[in-house]
């Protein structure tokens, strides 16, 4: 048997996750007020949600080791002046092309070569359902060019495909919805969202 004497201490903190961070900058947005956020990871991904969430009107401050978020409230998004550019980030563009199909606004959101590959279809077949005009590319992939609803129809949602992120689409398209949204899935997925908003 092997006996250690010696002990590793002190305080470690990981870095932040990055699909909480891409929610906390949708969620702070959408919050009346101010909030602060600590521990946001930086990547490319989460600043590309970071610049979509400013061009709908958010107002995003970095402050040292901190992000200032003064938000707006449901159904009070900006027009975009352009083009809402994700990068690589499956996450940020499925999540806001929830947020934006509840609001009266028009948005192109597009991506790099890569995420231009990936299916929204599964997303929008959902949110089209509330009112929102959704066009996708070969009726799949990126870009995508959404006119909201002001007055989005509430529904019950029965997903059959097992995503986070579809999920997490509908809430946030539920916030400016008026009515009461169910969604019930096939299978459990990561509850983020839903932990998020409680709080």
């Amino acid at each position: 048997m092997l006996i250690y004497k010696n002990k590793i201490t002190g305080k470690y903190s990981p870095p932040g996750d990055k699909s909480i961070s891409h929610r906390a900058i949708i969620l702070t947005s959408q919050a009346v007020g101010k909030s602060q956020i600590t521990n946001l990871l930086e990547g490319e991904d989460v600043r590309n949600t970071i610049k979509a969430m400013k061009a709908l009107g958010a107002r995003v401050i970095k402050d040292k080791n901190k992000y200032i978020v003064y938000g707006l409230p449901p159904g009070a998004l900006f027009q975009p002046k352009k083009h809402l550019d994700f990068g690589n980030s499956g996450t940020g563009i499925r999540l806001l092309v929830g947020l934006i199909s509840s609001n009266n606004i028009k948005a192109i959101l597009k991506g790099d070569r890569s995420l231009s590959k990936r299916p929204m279809q599964r997303v929008a077949v959902h949110l089209k359902k509330i009112g929102a005009l959704i066009e996708l590319k070969k009726n799949s992939f990126p870009p995508i060019r959404i006119k909201g609803v002001g007055d989005a129809i509430p529904l019950n949602y029965d997903i059959k495909i097992p995503s986070a992120q579809i999920k997490s689409a509908i809430m946030l398209s539920a916030l400016n919805t008026n009515g009461l949204v169910k969604i019930k899935e096939l299978k459990s997925t990561r509850d983020h969202t839903e932990n998020m908003l409680k709080a």
